[in-house]
């Protein structure tokens, strides 16, 4: 068993290598957002997903590992957490104190993630407001009132107030 929890506790430690990349990427994407800069914010979104999908195999492998040790120990596999392994290795010290450091560090990057998450969704949908601010008020423009002009028999010529485009300037 000793040899499955190594396995798992590596495999955490890739994981939490892996979930701090992610971790810079987005403190990366705040910045891009900010700035509004599409084609950064592109770049990073794929670069994200290349991490993503090294994540994956990890993550697999965890999930493996701990059914593994849950068969070896007789417990239920939805009951084994690293919580509840820590508490397990009461007799191995070095063990559960590697343990707590790896648990330290995934909650450590995990909270900063959703952080870092959550303000970066609050400001794209900011940015996304205003995108629709700016679409409703052009659209608005399109849509002004008609004018009272007549011509010379006295007939309302029904011209629009914004008759040219609303980026067209005059020269």
């Amino acid at each position: 068993m000793a040899g499955l929890i190594d396995e798992l506790m590596d495999t955490l430690e890739k994981e939490n290598e892996e979930y701090q990349s992610l971790l810079k990427l987005a403190k990366e994407k705040t910045g891009t957002i900010i700035r509004n800069d599409i084609d950064a914010l592109q770049k990073l979104v794929e670069q994200e997903q290349l991490v993503v999908d090294r994540i994956a195999p990890l993550d697999k492998k965890r999930v493996e590992y701990t059914k593994d040790i849950a068969t070896v120990i007789n417990r239920p596999v939805e009951t084994l957490t690293i919580t509840r392994l820590i508490e397990l290795m009461d007799s191995q010290p070095a063990v559960k104190e590697r343990l707590c450091i790896i648990h330290d560090k995934l909650h450590d990057t995990m909270t900063q993630m959703a952080r870092i998450n959550d303000m970066n969704q609050g400001l794209l949908k900011e940015a996304l407001d205003l995108v629709n601010f700016d679409i409703t008020l052009l659209n608005s423009m399109r849509q002004a009132p008609i004018t009272a002009n007549y011509d010379k028999t006295a007939a309302n010529t029904e011209e629009h107030i914004i008759r040219r485009g609303a980026f067209d300037t005059r020269q």
